[in-house]
């Protein structure tokens, strides 16, 4: 066990929010796995009594099912994508969905093919049994959204009705976020401004690497002010992993 490991099982221990920057090579994975398997020890009982269990979320499918199998598919652990744990999240509020919906899309620039007449809008959704969380696109009038609108939707529902943070507070006690810096800064500022704000918040913990964003639209490094909620652990880089894979990846550099 590492220095930053412990340092996550003092937070995990103490009650406290923390990010952990992991550099390349240094076993972030394996740090999530530790703080996941630390949970099932002295809180599985308890947490399974009370009907709760911890949300691992995750920002591919790859990464996901690696969890779930790092952790025996233990039910404890609900391990799933941004998109569908904040779907889980909103979908059974339907008239909320609809206000929410509405929002979002009056706050949409001028210039977005999605954006609809306000009017139009909130008469069609009228006539919208529910809303739907749907890969075929984005259709307002017909009550479906995509996956950049979930986002969004999503936000203004954690941002207007504080209530829906305490329930998802209520149902996962324990929050970790698997390659934060990847995350859209829209689901940031719902964990942090929003659901880490309740009565009595979940423990959430962040684990990635601030300088190794993949995927364009992530929010990179934290705000100042959303790190300032949480305990900052750094996790050294495997220098001799790192050097040995750029080693290998030289000849083809130089081919190019």
């Amino acid at each position: 066990m590492t220095e930053a490991d412990e340092k996550i099982l003092e937070c995990l221990k103490a009650g406290q929010s923390f990010v952990i920057d992991a550099g390349a090579g240094s076993g972030k994975t394996s740090s999530l796995i530790r703080a996941l398997d630390y949970i099932r020890g002295p809180d599985r009982s308890t947490l399974i009594a009370d009907g709760q269990r911890v949300a691992c979320i995750t920002f591919t499918n790859v990464a996901k099912n690696e969890i779930v199998e790092r952790t025996e598919h233990d039910p404890l652990f609900i391990v799933s994508t941004i998109h569908d744990f904040l779907w889980a999240a909103i979908k059974p509020f339907q008239k909320e969905l609809k206000t929410a919906l509405l929002t979002f899309n009056d706050s949409l620039p001028v210039s977005s093919r999605r954006k609809q007449d306000q009017v139009e809008l909130e008469d069609a959704l009228r006539n919208v049994p529910s809303i739907a969380y749907s890969d075929r696109g984005a259709k307002f009038l017909e009550g479906r959204i995509f996956h950049d609108d979930l986002l969004g939707v999503a936000h203004v529902m954690f941002r207007d009705h504080a209530l829906l943070s305490k329930v998802v507070a209520a149902r996962f006690p324990f929050i970790f976020v698997d390659e934060y810096q990847d995350t859209d800064p829209l689901v940031v500022s719902t964990l942090l401004d929003h659901l880490l704000k309740t009565a009595r918040p979940p423990l959430m913990g962040f684990f990635g690497d601030k300088m190794q964003s993949i995927y364009p639209g992530g929010v990179g490094e934290l705000p100042a002010q959303q790190q300032a909620s949480l305990v900052q652990i750094m996790k050294e880089q495997n220098y001799r992993c790192s050097s040995a894979r750029r080693q290998l990846r030289w000849p083809v550099e130089r081919r190019l």
